[in-house]
């Protein structure tokens, strides 16, 4: 149950802070509360769709709403204290992703809702294909770790150049955007599933990258290199 739920929850964390954290909403959060609440929300209604077995218990909306608080009050903070201090780096991003994550921990590995006493149903959707899917601990794993790779990784960029390279303000275009989602996409699947000699396909990446004039080639692609290899070396460790 404790995997399950957790799996889950960070999914649906992963999703709300990435990828359904849009341009829009982002410059919303800074400007008033109300972008952090719809933000916030967003959170919990995935987590609730995600976790839609459990909601068959009152106890399961309760977690729903304390998502909901807790990402309000974690993201508030961030952002006071962002504008009280002109700090934003690697620290405060990781610290910010902890604390969210240690709000998931509490509500699925301590069951502070007591979810560990909810029976839900084994076949929880028609659909035996997706039933099955939705159920794999591993493809949920999986599926939250490319979206860190991918997504997260536009955000993490920036900030380890800056402390590798001393590299600030860069603009790159969305197509370059892309260019490096997919290149962290298929480092991290390599790394995740395949042999470990697949590894040497990695140097040609980067002639690929030399060839199509992508942008600045050592510098972003020893930062790609290295949040796909470790992000993989995590699934693939995770799904021994």
């Amino acid at each position: 149950m404790e995997i399950f739920l957790s799996y889950r929850l960070l999914l649906a964390h992963f999703l709300a802070d990435f990828p359904f954290q849009t341009k829009k909403i982002f410059e919303w959060k800074i400007k008033n509360n109300y972008g952090i609440l719809i933000h916030s929300g967003i959170f919990a209604a995935t987590a609730a769709i995600l976790c839609y077995p459990y909601l068959i218990s009152m106890r399961m909306w309760l977690a729903v709403i304390f998502c909901w608080l807790t990402h309000f009050l974690i993201d508030k903070s961030k952002i006071n204290f962002f504008f009280k201090y002109q700090s934003d780096n690697l620290f405060i991003f990781g610290l910010d992703q902890c604390l969210h994550i240690l709000v998931i921990w509490a509500i699925s590995y301590l069951d502070i809702f007591g979810l560990s006493s909810v029976r839900v149903s084994g076949h929880l959707l028609s659909w035996e294909v997706l039933n099955k899917t939705y159920q794999s601990n591993e493809f949920i794993l999986g599926l939250s770790i490319f979206i860190v790779a991918t997504y997260g990784g536009n955000i993490l960029m920036p900030y380890l150049k800056k402390i590798f390279f001393r590299e600030i303000g860069e603009t790159i275009t969305v197509s370059y955007i892309y260019y490096n989602m997919a290149e962290r996409a298929g480092i991290t699947f390599v790394s995740s599933f395949l042999p470990s000699y697949f590894l040497l396909v990695i140097p040609f990446l980067f002639i690929l990258r030399k060839f199509l004039k992508k942008g600045n080639h050592k510098r972003d692609f020893l930062v790609n290199v290295l949040v796909s290899l470790t992000l993989g070396i995590i699934l693939k460790i995770s799904l021994i």
